[in-house]
C-alpha cells in the first residue's frame, strides 16, 4: 500500500498481518479522493482508521487536521508507525478506543469535519450508519462528506437523514456511499 498523492506520494505503508484488518486499497482511495477534489484546510474524521490510509493520504493531500479512531492492538501499532513514519504527528490525533464510545465524546462533539470516513466491519456497516446518522450529519459542515465503506454483496446502504445521497459507487467487493451536507445557498 502506498500514498497515491500529495506531499507523500509514493511513500509505503505498513499493514498488519491477519484478516482483523482490510486495508480501503489504493484504488479506491484515490477514486474517492478525486470525487472529493481539494482538502485544502479540512479537517477528517477517520472512524475504524486500520492503517490510518485514509486520514494520511487526506493529509498528504492537503488536509490540516486528521482524528483517527481504532481499537484494534495490531492496527493500532501499525497506524503509529505509520504516522510516525511520515511524521505527521502535528496533524494527526489517535483516539485508541472504540468508535461507538468515541462518538459520544467532548472532542467529537465539539468538533465539526469536512469528511468523516467510516469503515466498519462489513457485517456492521449497515447497522452503524443507521444507528449514528443523526450525529454523524450534525458533525459534518456544510458542503462536507459522509463515507462510508462497505461489501458491494450487502447492496446498497440507506439514506441518511440531514444528507443526500448516497451516491454509491463500486470498486470490486468495495462499495463506497458518499453523502453529502448541501451547503445552503447564499
Amino acid at each position: 500500500m502506498r500514498i497515491v498523492a500529495g506531499q507523500w506520494k509514493g511513500r509505503r505503508l505498513r499493514t498488519p498481518k491477519g484478516i482483523q484488518t482490510r486495508p480501503t486499497s489504493d484504488r479506491v482511495r484515490e477514486s474517492l479522493f478525486n470525487i472529493l477534489g481539494p482538502l485544502t484546510t479540512h479537517r477528517v474524521l477517520d472512524l475504524f482508521s486500520g492503517t490510518g490510509a485514509i486520514a494520511l493520504e487526506a493529509v498528504s493531500r492537503g488536509a490540516s487536521h486528521a482524528i483517527c479512531v481504532e481499537h484494534h492492538r495490531r492496527a493500532l501499532v501499525t497506524l503509529k508507525e505509520n504516522i510516525h513514519q511520515l511524521e505527521a504527528h502535528s496533524h494527526i490525533d489517535v483516539y485508541p478506543g472504540d468508535v461507538n464510545q468515541f462518538l459520544l465524546t467532548k472532542l467529537y462533539r465539539e468538533h465539526s469535519f469536512n469528511l468523516i470516513f467510516a469503515d466498519p466491519p462489513w457485517a456492521m456497516a449497515q447497522a452503524f450508519i443507521e444507528a449514528h446518522q443523526a450525529t454523524l450529519s450534525q458533525r459534518v459542515v456544510p458542503g462536507g462528506y459522509v463515507v462510508l465503506e462497505r461489501a458491494k454483496r450487502d447492496g446498497s446502504p440507506s439514506e441518511v437523514s440531514g444528507l443526500s445521497g448516497p451516491d454509491i459507487r463500486t470498486y470490486g467487493d468495495t462499495l463506497l456511499a458518499i453523502y453529502r451536507n448541501e451547503p445552503s445557498d447564499p
